[in-house]
């Protein structure tokens, strides 16, 4: 620190309380993610919500924040997050360019016009992804919405995709304020290896 000036943010240094997602959680496999989005869904909108989920790793209030704003053609410009219906500052306090493949930005252009793109609260979709994920002892198993960010982590990561990347679209951060988190500015034409990892992908999911 120098001339009373601190050069980074030292709230990121500061942990988060314990919440259900501390909990011991495990990723869906990648034949469990096939299988699940392979059967017919009693709500669409929530097989989108969770595919969502699936391609991009995003939080699910990241996921409940998407709107015209932030909605483009190759990304989704993660700001911020709704929690209760109202918009707040995003976990790590840390925007990031989300990439999104072709087919899940037509699907989502398709719902999003002058409000968000998902209305329920973030039970709602907890729930029917249960009753649609087609595991039968899911609990016994630690599987979560949260599980296919999990699930986009690990296969990512099993696809040879940088960690650094992987970081940078899941919004991952160490919280120690290092140089190389400051100066790192990842812009959607840099994550090429992701857009063909959503690629190959969804395509086997739809």
């Amino acid at each position: 620190m120098a001339d009373c000036v601190i050069n980074f943010d030292p709230l990121l240094s500061v942990g988060y309380l314990p919440t259900d997602d501390s909990e011991e959680v495990n990723a869906f496999t990648r034949e469990q993610i096939i299988s699940m989005f392979s059967k017919k869904w009693n709500d669409d909108e929530v097989r989108l919500f969770s595919l969502i989920g699936a391609l991009t790793g995003m939080r699910i209030s990241e996921i409940l924040a998407i709107r015209k704003d932030n909605l483009f053609e190759k990304y989704i410009d993660v700001t911020d997050q709704r929690i209760k219906y109202e918009l707040k500052p995003l976990k790590t306090k840390e925007a990031r360019f989300v990439p999104i493949p072709d087919k899940l930005y037509k699907l989502l252009k398709e719902r999003v016009t002058d409000g968000f793109a998902f209305e329920h609260n973030d039970n709602y979709y907890r729930k029917y992804l249960y009753k649609n994920c087609g595991v039968k002892n899911y609990k016994e198993e630690n599987l979560k919405f949260h599980s296919l960010r999990h699930f986009a982590n690990t296969d990512m990561l099993a696809h040879n995709i940088p960690e650094t990347k992987v970081r940078g679209v899941l919004g991952h951060s160490e919280g120690k304020g290092t140089m190389t988190d400051r100066y790192t500015n990842w812009r959607p034409e840099m994550f090429p290896e992701v857009y063909q990892w959503q690629e190959e992908l969804i395509s086997q999911l739809m």
